[in-house]
C-alpha cells in the first residue's frame, strides 16, 4: 500500500481525507497544509514515542489522528480520549476515512438526512453505550456514517475494517504511580509535538479556572515546561462567581492570558456553526481565544469528572466501556482543524485504570487532602498543593468551567440567529412533522424532574431514590439541536470543497 498526497491550502489546517477503492494499492489523502506527511505515514497530532518511529497508533497517549501503511493495509488511528474520533462512509466499491464529519460527507456526496430528528439524542446515546458499542452508525440522506473513537482500525484491500484496543499502559498502585503516568503521558506528548522535523511544532498551552481538573493538569504541566496558560473571565460576574485562573497561574509562574467567555459572539460571521457539527455546541466558549491557539496543544482538564471526583456522577458499571456522560470537548473538532491546534486532556491516560485511581483517591495516605462534601478530589488538590498553590484559591465549589450549551436559537449571538431563522425559512426542516419529538423530549424532562424531587426528599434518609425510567437517551436532548447541525453543515460544508 502507498500514499498519494494532496495538500491543498484552502482545506483547514489538520482536516485529511483519505479514499480507498477495493483492491487498489494507492491511497488518495487529501489534506490540509499543516497535516505531517511522510511515505508511509501521516498524522495531524502527537503521540508519546519517538517521532522518527512513525507508529502513533502503538503509543499509550495519541494526541489528534493518524494513518500508518502496514503491509497490504493501513492502520487509521484516533486519539486516546473521547474528543478526536474518525469517521467511515462506504459506498459500492470506495471507503472514506477522515477526521471530519463536515469533509466526509461532501467527498462522499452526501448529507445529514433531513427527515431523521434524532442526531443529538442519538449521538449521546452511543457516546453512553461506550466505545465498545455495537451500533456506531448514524443515518445520513443517502447512506450512513461509521463513527470510532479511543481505537485503532486496520483497513485492507478488501476495504473491510478491524478495529483493535489502544494500549494499556500500567496499572497505577499508588499516587506516586498515576502522577507518573500523567506526567509521562504529557513529557512523551511535549517532546514528540515539538520535534525538529516537523513542518510545524506545537508548544503546550494550558487552561486554567478555580476548580480543580484543569489547574491540576496545569500544575503536572508546568514542571514539564509549559508557561503559558489561557483562562476566562467573566466581567458580568459579580466577584464570588468569577472563574478566572489567573491568580492561581501566577502562583504556578506563568504567564496568563485571560479571555472574556463571550467575545466570540462579536466574531464577524456565524461563529457558532462549527461547534454545532458535533451536538450540543457547547464548546464554543474557545472561539474567543482562537488568536492564542494556531500552533497550540491545549492542555484542558476534561475526565476529571469521572477519574478524579470521589462522587462521580458518569460512571457506567462496566468501566471498561469507557463512557462519558457528557460529550464536552468534542465539539472543538471543526474549529481545531480550521485553526490548527490540538485538543489535549492527559487525564484520560490510564482511563483503563479508573477504578484503581479511585482506590487510591479514598486510601489512607490521601485522607490530608480531602475535604468532604460532593466536590471533593482529593488527588487533584495534592497535585496543585504540593507545587504550592494555596489551598483557598481553588476547588471550593464547582463553577461554569469552558462549557455554554447551544441548544436552541436563543443561545446563538444576533448574527447567527438570524442567519439560522433564514436557513429554516429554506430548508425542508421545517416542513417535516416533529410534533412528536418534541414532546418526547418534554415527557423525558418531565421525568427527570420528577425524579430530581423525589431524589432531594429522599436523601436525608440515606439514600436518594430515582424512581421513575426515563425514555431512551435520544430523547435526553434537545431536538433543536438537531436542527442546529443542518445548519452548520450548510455553514461549513464549502471550506471543504
Amino acid at each position: 500500500m502507498q500514499f498519494d498526497f494532496q495538500a491543498s491550502s484552502t482545506l483547514p489546517r489538520l482536516a485529511w481525507c483519505a479514499q480507498m477503492n477495493r483492491g487498489r494499492h494507492t491511497v488518495l489523502v487529501r489534506c490540509g497544509p499543516w497535516v505531517e506527511t511522510r511515505k508511509k505515514c501521516f498524522f495531524e497530532g502527537a503521540w508519546d514515542g519517538p517521532l522518527a518511529e512513525e507508529r502513533p497508533d502503538e503509543a499509550i497517549t495519541q494526541v489528534g489522528t493518524a494513518g500508518r501503511v502496514a503491509s497490504e493495509s493501513v492502520v487509521f488511528s484516533t486519539s486516546t480520549n473521547l474528543h478526536d474520533r474518525l469517521y467511515f462512509y462506504r459506498q459500492e466499491d470506495s471507503l472514506w476515512v477522515s477526521n471530519s464529519l463536515a469533509f466526509i460527507l461532501v467527498e462522499a456526496g452526501d448529507e445529514p438526512d433531513p427527515g431523521f430528528p434524532y442526531y443529538s439524542g442519538e449521538w449521546l446515546s452511543q457516546v453512553l453505550a461506550g466505545i465498545r458499542r455495537e451500533k456506531r452508525s448514524l443515518p445520513l440522506r443517502r447512506g450512513e456514517v461509521i463513527m470510532h473513537e479511543c481505537a485503532n482500525l486496520t483497513v485492507g484491500l478488501d476495504l473491510e475494517v478491524r478495529r483493535s484496543e489502544k494500549k494499556v499502559p500500567p496499572r497505577p498502585e499508588s499516587y506516586r504511580d498515576y502522577v507518573e503516568l500523567l506526567s509521562a503521558s504529557m513529557a512523551g506528548v511535549f517532546e514528540n509535538a515539538r520535534h525538529p522535523d516537523r513542518n510545524q511544532d506545537y508548544l503546550p498551552l494550558a487552561t486554567l479556572s478555580r476548580g480543580y481538573d484543569a489547574t491540576a493538569v496545569a500544575a503536572l504541566a508546568q514542571g514539564l515546561g509549559c508557561n503559558e496558560a489561557v483562562t476566562f473571565k467573566d466581567e458580568s460576574e459579580e466577584q464570588l462567581k468569577q472563574d478566572s485562573g489567573r491568580i492561581i497561574g501566577e502562583e504556578l509562574g506563568m504567564e496568563v492570558f485571560e479571555f472574556e467567555r463571550g467575545a466570540y459572539a462579536m466574531s464577524p460571521g456565524t461563529p457558532e456553526a462549527e461547534f454545532c457539527m458535533m451536538p450540543w455546541g457547547g464548546d464554543v466558549v474557545f472561539a474567543s481565544m482562537e488568536s492564542i491557539l494556531p500552533g497550540r496543544i491545549l492542555l484542558t482538564g476534561r475526565y476529571g469528572d469521572d477519574i478524579l471526583s470521589l462522587n462521580s456522577r458518569y460512571l457506567v458499571p462496566d468501566l471498561k466501556q469507557f463512557s462519558q456522560g457528557g460529550m464536552a470537548g468534542s465539539m472543538l473538532n471543526e474549529f481545531r482543524l480550521r485553526v490548527g491546534f490540538h485538543n489535549f486532556p492527559p487525564l484520560f491516560a490510564g482511563w483503563q485504570h479508573v477504578e484503581a485511581v479511585h482506590q487510591i483517591s479514598r486510601g489512607e495516605d490521601m485522607k490530608e487532602w480531602s475535604i468532604g462534601g460532593q466536590y471533593d478530589r482529593p488527588v487533584a488538590r495534592r497535585m496543585i498543593e504540593e507545587v504550592g498553590v494555596p489551598r483557598e484559591l481553588f476547588g471550593n465549589i464547582k463553577m461554569a468551567g469552558g462549557v455554554q450549551a447551544v441548544s436552541d436559537a436563543k443561545d446563538l449571538c444576533q448574527a447567527s440567529q438570524t442567519d439560522y431563522q433564514e436557513f429554516l425559512g429554506q430548508s425542508t426542516l421545517r416542513s417535516r412533522s416533529w410534533v412528536h419529538v418534541v414532546f418526547l423530549h418534554w415527557a423525558d424532562r418531565t421525568l427527570k424532574s420528577i425524579n430530581r424531587s423525589i431524589a432531594r426528599w429522599t436523601r436525608a434518609l440515606g439514600k436518594p431514590l430515582y424512581p421513575m425510567p426515563r425514555l431512551h437517551p435520544r430523547h435526553w436532548r434537545n431536538p433543536d439541536e438537531t436542527r442546529l447541525l443542518h445548519w452548520g453543515f450548510s455553514r461549513i460544508r464549502d471550506r471543504y470543497r
